[in-house]
């Protein structure tokens, strides 16, 4: 299971607009909120959009426990 790490939650995600983000990367602020709330695994299209985007590596991102 891949899902984002709390800290880049905390650190990006808590001041902007989840709408913008999303629409940012290319995916519905919906599915953007199911990952925020770990509902939804990233597939690999949406993993690598969201690395470029903030120009991270996955390790900063994404965490793979359970």
């Amino acid at each position: 299971m891949i899902h984002l790490r709390e800290e880049f939650i905390k650190r990006y995600l808590q001041d902007v607009s989840i709408r913008q983000v999303a629409g940012d990367i290319g995916i519905s602020t919906s599915m953007m909120y199911l990952l925020i709330q770990k509902k939804r695994n990233p597939g690999s299209k949406v993993v690598s959009k969201i690395l470029e985007y903030y120009k991270l590596t996955f390790e900063e991102v994404f965490t793979t426990e359970d």
